[in-house]
């Protein structure tokens, strides 16, 4: 049992930086809060690993962030992070802040805490070259965090990853947590490069967040693996965001860039932008297969598919705008749309074009 109250700079703070070095950490029945800095502070480089078990204490109030994991450099090691029935909330950054560089792994399960109303986010992980987050994510509270961030910011999870290389970046099942109230979007996922991932989200409710409710942004070779899908508890919710209830962007710049989606038993109501908004663009490819769902009463359209060789095209417009017509002629994007034993109704304000709409881009005939 700790208490850290109050501290001039990071409340618990480590550095591991020794080849073949390892660092193991048990912090249990703690608090760490009202700190200048962190309330928990790792730095991992070289080559050195850790294992780090938090359970049942509290990281609140700090200048920083509750709880901060970076680890740099090195040949591929491992870092595994557990966090249990704790509290990070009410930090002026973010509630869990993680940041990886150059061949690092992180192993990191959270469950049953609580990381509400920090200022810049709920949970951030941003990456240089090769990174690879893997864990599992239950029954958490991921709730009113953002109103210090930027416009545009201010996620309830945002996950940025950067490849130059082909690999794994993201293996990660989300069941039964609450992504509420978020300043920005519930859930951003950003890839940039030939990474892979692989994303379960089971009876999440990830609503009422300023932004969209999930987004998904990928270019140059990247994949997405995703399955969308009723928990044994609860059903999944996009409902109420002020953007879309589920954002997708395929864009390959001279190489395929494919996206894998199953959205079943899932509600997606009462967004102020699309129900489901689909881009697949340059040498894209995507392939979606909405069933036994529920789309209804979205502000724009259902479920908007834009299939376009352009790669300027955006998301961010209204319906009946023309699409652009600047694509290369040897652009070849593909998408394939299958919708099943699914509801979409009610769908669209007055100038937007209702249930599902399908459009299809054109080229500048650069041949």
């Amino acid at each position: 049992n700790v208490l850290i109250d109050s501290g001039a700079e990071n409340a618990f703070g480590s550095d591991v930086r020794y080849f073949n070095s390892f660092l193991g950490v048990d912090v249990v029945n703690s608090t760490f809060t009202n700190n200048v800095g962190d309330g928990f502070y790792l730095n991992r480089v070289d080559d050195s690993g850790f294992m780090v078990d938090i359970a049942d204490s509290v990281f609140d109030n700090n200048g920083n962030n509750g709880v901060t994991i970076v680890s740099l450099n090195g040949r591929t090691p491992f870092g595994m992070v557990d966090i249990v029935r704790s509290s990070m909330s009410d930090n002026l950054g973010h509630g869990i802040r993680l940041h990886g560089e150059a061949d690092v792994t992180l192993d990191v399960d959270l469950q049953d805490n609580f990381i509400n109303r920090n200022g810049l986010g709920g949970i951030a992980l941003t990456s240089i070259e090769r990174v690879e987050l893997r864990g599992i994510w239950e029954r958490n509270e991921i709730n009113d965090n953002g109103d210090l961030a930027p416009a545009g910011f201010g996620d309830g999870i945002y996950l940025q990853f950067n490849a130059p290389t082909p690999g794994p970046a993201l293996d990660l099942v989300m069941t039964d947590n609450d992504v509420l109230r978020n300043n920005g979007d519930g859930l951003q996922v950003e890839i940039f490069g030939a990474a892979e991932t692989v994303l379960d989200l089971n009876g999440n409710r990830i609503n009422d967040n300023n932004g969209h409710g999930f987004d998904w942004d990928s270019t140059i070779a990247s994949t997405l693996f995703l399955d969308v899908d009723a928990s044994a508890d609860r059903i999944s919710q996009f409902n109420n965001n002020e953007g879309d209830g589920m954002e997708f962007r395929s864009q390959g710049n001279g190489v395929f860039d494919e996206t894998f989606v199953t959205i079943n038993d899932t509600e997606i109501h009462f967004n102020e932008g699309r129900g489901v908004d689909i881009l697949t663009q340059g040498d894209g490819e995507g392939t979606y297969f909405i069933t036994d769902s529920q789309i209804s009463a979205n502000g724009e359209e259902g479920v908007y598919l834009v299939n376009t060789s352009s790669l300027t095209q955006t998301q961010d417009v209204p319906s009946f705008d023309p699409l652009a017509a600047d694509g290369a002629i040897n652009e070849i994007p593909i998408t394939t749309l299958v919708i099943d034993r699914s509801e979409i109704d009610a769908n669209g304000n007055p100038g937007t074009m209702g249930g599902v709409v399908i459009r299809v881009g054109t080229s500048d005939g650069d041949f």
